[in-house]
């Protein structure tokens, strides 16, 4: 129809249904913080609190922090984001 913009939102973090670049992904994310890309994608679900995350027992704040501690990044909420 003229004026639909989408037919769907596929929502697939866990790359079943749609190859994700990782350091495209990621990318944003390693600013100050001296991991790979596929090392930081690694450390995210790989992490005890990945879980939580992806069900919905985590703010995204939360993650935000949790993960700024573990891997030691320095990105303001809006930067993480953004990224």
């Amino acid at each position: 129809m003229p004026g639909d913009k989408f037919r769907a939102i596929i929502f697939d973090v866990g790359r079943v249904v749609v190859r994700l670049d990782i350091s495209r992904a990621v990318g944003g994310l390693a600013k100050g913080i001296n991991l790979s890309p596929s090392d930081i994608w690694s450390a995210i679900t790989h992490d005890p609190r990945w879980r939580d995350w992806q069900e919905g027992r985590m703010t995204p704040r939360d993650w935000h922090l949790h993960l700024s501690k573990r891997l030691g990044g320095s990105l303001s909420f809006e930067q993480f984001t953004d990224a």
